[in-house]
Formats: C-alpha cells, sequence, structure tokens
C-alpha cells in the first residue's frame, strides 16, 4: 500500500526541501520547470511510488553513498 499523502525533509547539498504528496501532485520547492528531481525521486524511492530514478526491473530500494537523505511522514487516506 503506498501512502496518498506524503511530507518529507531531504536534505540536499545546499539546504533541505520540503517535498510534500498531496491530492496525487508531488511538489518541491527546487522543481521550478523540471518534471523530477532527486528530493522527490528519493520520496518516491522511499516511498514506494513510481519515479523516474527507479530501475524498470528494481525490486528493492537501495542508497546511494551520497545519496539524498530523507525524513518522512506519511499517512494513508
Amino acid at each position: 500500500i503506498q501512502p496518498t499523502y506524503v511530507e518529507a525533509l531531504v536534505r540536499g547539498h545546499q539546504r533541505d526541501y520540503r517535498v510534500v504528496l498531496e491530492a496525487g501532485v508531488w511538489r518541491c520547492p527546487c522543481d521550478g520547470a523540471k518534471r523530477d528531481c532527486a528530493h522527490r525521486a528519493t520520496v518516491q524511492l522511499a516511498t514506494g511510488h513510481k519515479s523516474a530514478a527507479a530501475k524498470p526491473d528494481n525490486k528493492t530500494a537501495t542508497s546511494a553513498p551520497n545519496a539524498p537523505v530523507a525524513a518522512a511522514t506519511a499517512h494513508h487516506r
């Protein structure tokens, strides 16, 4: 089961980013015109949501040495 609401604080190189999934829409303050960002992909992978960063046949998420760190609160509604 995937959470329908997610709020996560992701530590980036320059600052922390608050990534939110609400009403089916992902938001990150760094997005601008980008469709996906590393902060959003980190939270999507950690919460089991489809991400552009995921490999098609990847069964489990693993951490890369320099991957962003996320602390998430997820709620099922």
